[in-house]
């Protein structure tokens, strides 16, 4: 394995395949503390749908620092839909973040609905309370 391929593989580590596994798993042999083979191994691994995928994600939890990092790197469309929900309740409007949660899970709707609706009780209840 060369500079430049190692470099494009972390550039572009969704283009790992299983001609890959072996270099890296060669790699890894060589220096085992060296993280960033560990995690280009793993991703091989989980591009080629391997079933040493479970077992190596184990070994490489225990030698990443960061272990959020790592499900992002392995899952980066996790990492997309966790954007686009912290970009939508930022930027869009109270309704805009009540939609968004809606849609991400039926427990959170309820809690919503009924945040919402004790926030439409204590608005009429301080409206009642200045026209007294």
């Amino acid at each position: 394995m060369t500079y430049e391929n190692f470099i494009s593989y972390i550039e572009h580590p969704e283009n790992l395949a299983e001609e890959q596994i072996p270099e890296l798993k060669e790699l890894i042999e060589k220096f085992p503390y060296f993280g960033a083979a560990h995690w280009l191994y793993l991703k091989a691994l989980k591009n080629t749908n391997s079933i040493y995928y479970g077992a190596e994600l184990n070994k490489t939890a225990v030698f990443s620092q960061e272990r959020r990092q790592l499900y992002f790197f392995i899952h980066p469309e996790e990492l997309e839909t966790k954007n686009n929900r912290e970009r939508v309740s930022k930027d869009g409007s109270y309704f805009d973040m009540i939609e968004s949660f809606e849609s991400s899970d039926e427990n959170k709707r309820q809690s919503l609905k009924s945040l919402a609706e004790r926030l439409k009780a204590a608005r009429e209840n301080l409206k009642s309370s200045e026209n007294r």
